[in-house]
């Protein structure tokens, strides 16, 4: 659910070069660098190779979600009575029970006793 909220409101751009049909740079967040051919035009006016435009610049943008969350306000009395119920009931459920005091629970238990008779075999006839 973060890598969804995140990817929705991260805005960039991507600005891609080429020369003809072959990639020349690709840049995300900011301006790619040209291949150099229109300084060569600059210094060629009148070669035809220059009047040929061959380089195009090409940016694809993303535009985040700028508002994520609707502010409080604008729920209805039904609304904030149901997400008033609905918290009491869910915080109700995860509550636990008190834990109960065993009042023996630190006591020892009685020493055992021997049965002497039959320990000793000595009975009475």
């Amino acid at each position: 659910m973060a890598m969804l909220v995140l990817f929705s409101t991260v805005s960039f751009s991507v600005d891609i070069h080429f020369c003809g049909d072959t990639l020349v740079d690709y840049s995300l967040f900011d301006d790619s660098a040209d291949c150099g051919m229109k300084l060569l035009s600059d210094s060629q006016e009148k070669c035809p190779m220059s009047l040929m435009k061959c380089c195009t610049d090409e940016e694809i943008s993303q535009v985040g979600q700028d508002e994520l969350a609707t502010s409080f306000h604008s729920f209805d009395l039904e609304q904030q009575q149901f997400l008033l119920a609905f918290t009491y009931a869910y915080i109700a459920f995860l509550r636990t029970p008190p834990q109960q005091n065993v009042p023996f629970s630190h006591y020892s238990p009685p020493l055992i006793t021997y049965d002497r008779q039959v320990i000793w075999e000595t009975f009475l006839i």
